[in-house]
This record gives C-alpha cells, structure tokens and sequence, in this order.
C-alpha cells in the first residue's frame, strides 16, 4: 500500500503544461464576414492576412556574366564568361547575349551593347 500511496501523491502533484500563448499554426487573427449568395444562404467568407509590399529588387545593369579566367594563345586571348548555368568561350568581336566582346586584357573583359554603353569584368582575386 505505501507504493500505491506515492503514486496517487506523485500524481496529484505533477507539474501543469502551461497554456500556450500563441498558435504556431496560425499566422494572425482572421475576421470572418459573411457573404450572402443569391439563394439566401450565408456563409463565412475566407479572409486573406494584409501582405505589405515586398521591395522591387534592383535592376541589373550590365551583363549576367562573371568573368572565370582568361587564356592566350600567342597575341589571341579567350575570355571564360559564365552565367551561373554555361561557361562560354568568347573573343574580342564576338557577340554574346546581346553584347559585343570589345576588349580582352590580361586581367578584364570589356562588352558593349547596342547603344554602345561598355560594360567591363574583372577577374577576382
């Protein structure tokens, strides 16, 4: 009988799960409205959380390329562009992705578009 008497104690005394606060489940307060349908019926209509407006992202400006190295083969240089998906073999001449390779250097790339803006891409250290 003491065991039996310690449990029912123990029991009595078990610490209370705190009631929760907030509901991880539901992301704010939702008013319902009712909607009244042409037979006369009503039902609760669905209430969608307010969104604030997201930030517009910056616009690019200048080419999607990295420039990933450099080779030379005598006086021509090759520039590795890539754009996250291809890596491209490219000239001075040679067009890509609306851009005209205008220069190649040891160390950096320059393109132009179509309204002749020049766009320059370094190697990183």
């Amino acid at each position: 009988m003491p065991s039996a008497e310690r449990l029912q104690l123990r029991l009595r005394q078990a610490p209370v799960a705190p009631t929760p606060r907030r509901n991880p489940f539901v992301f704010g307060a939702r008013e319902r409205e009712r909607v009244v349908s042409s037979g006369g019926s009503s039902r609760p209509a669905p209430s969608l959380p307010q969104v604030e407006a997201l930030p517009q992202s910056p616009v690019i400006s200048g080419p999607a390329y990295t420039l990933a190295g450099i080779g030379a083969s005598g006086d021509v240089r090759t520039a590795v562009l890539s754009d996250g998906i291809t890596v491209h073999l490219v000239k001075v001449g040679d067009s890509i992705g609306g851009y005209r390779v205008a220069t190649i250097t040891e160390t950096a790339i320059t393109v132009a578009d179509a309204a002749g803006a020049r766009h320059t891409l370094r190697l990183k250290n």
